[in-house]
């Protein structure tokens, strides 16, 4: 697999995990502590993910880096207090994989695939 089939393969997943992810939060939330908790996190992964979206599409690469960023922030908020216990999430396993994944846009290798 090339770099650019692999930029766009992992590109790809991210949006499909990222949005299984997002509904995860609400629909298989294990109790409604959960679910209110997490909620208020729903508007802003939407938002953020809608505009790396958008950042992709137009190709702006600093665009890009800060929406992964914000996402990561986010992710790194609902590890935090899922980690701890604190509030269980329903799909843990969706949130380990978007973790790896969206360092993809601060990748080296995948510098020049960002405008391909």
């Amino acid at each position: 697999m090339s770099e650019q089939e692999e930029y766009n393969f992992k590109k790809k997943q991210i949006f499909t995990i990222l949005s299984e992810f997002i509904l995860s939060l609400d629909e298989s939330a294990p109790n409604e502590k959960s679910r209110e908790y997490y909620s208020s996190f729903l508007d802003d992964l939407n938002q953020s993910k809608n505009n790396l979206y958008s950042s992709i599409k137009n190709k702006n690469s600093l665009e890009m880096k800060n929406c992964a960023n914000e996402i990561k922030c986010i992710l790194s908020e609902i590890n935090a207090s899922s980690t701890k216990g604190e509030i269980p999430i329903g799909r843990s396993d969706l949130l380990n994989q978007l973790v790896d994944l969206i360092y993809i846009f601060q990748e080296s290798k995948f510098k020049s695939c960002h405008f391909s």
